[in-house]
């Protein structure tokens, strides 16, 4: 009989919750009609004897009492009871195995389904897997992606580094350039104002002996040139 006490068996499982199969056989009966469990209460407090003595004894009590009259309909009652046990013994096995044949079919029936839920479930569980792995493989293009960008701001950081050397080297350039052309401006511009401070203190007479002078000079040059020769 269910009690409260079922869920503490240790056919329950109160973790996984499975689908609890229907019994193949029903629980044994005494009288085709008592429960056995009942007689195996007063086995350990009576003994073999003690239900029948104790049927037997309420019985005669109740009879006793008058509070179980016997009238026409107990006679009825019995044969009824007679004839469906008759019944029972004769179609019982065809019945039992017409409701068997139902229950196993409805059994395979939930089966089917619950096989079909497992894999549908599992297929759900392997394609969340592949998802998650994706995803962790996604981390790994994150990170190459933002490898790529340091290169690239590092290879842009270089680019303008170069561009401000070669900026800061033109000017540098210019600069040194612009000083080179002062320099010489103004040495020849020093250069020709001696000569034409020279030329204007040498007076044309003074500048006709010094050519004569370098004549003489010349050809006493040549001169002594041609006795080394010689």
């Amino acid at each position: 009989m269910p009690t409260i006490h079922d869920d503490k068996k240790p056919e329950r499982d109160v973790k996984n919750f499975p689908r609890v199969l229907p019994p193949i056989w029903p629980d044994r009966t005494r009288l085709y009609l008592l429960p056995d469990s009942w007689f195996e209460y007063f086995y350990k407090k009576t003994g073999v004897t003690g239900p029948y003595v104790f049927g037997v004894t309420f019985g005669t009590y109740l009879l006793s009492k008058e509070w179980f009259i016997v009238e026409h309909e107990i006679f009825t009652g019995a044969s009824l009871a007679i004839l469906t046990a008759a019944i029972c013994i004769k179609a019982g096995p065809a019945l039992r195995k017409w409701g068997g044949e139902v229950q196993d079919a409805e059994v395979n029936l939930w089966n089917e389904w619950q096989d079909g839920m497992k894999s549908f479930l599992n297929n759900l569980v392997g394609v969340e897997n592949e998802a998650q792995e994706s995803a962790r493989q996604h981390k790994i293009l994150f990170d190459a992606k933002r490898e790529n960008v340091k290169l690239q701001l590092e290879a842009e950081f270089r680019r303008r580094q170069m561009v401000a050397y070669s900026e800061v080297r033109n000017r540098l350039e210019y600069l040194l350039a612009k000083q080179v052309a002062e320099r010489q401006y103004q040495q020849q511009h020093m250069v020709n104002w001696i000569i034409d401070g020279v030329a204007k203190g040498i007076s044309a007479p003074q500048e006709k002996d010094f050519l004569q002078k370098c004549l003489t000079d010349l050809k006493l040059l040549s001169s002594k040139h041609k006795i080394s020769l010689t």
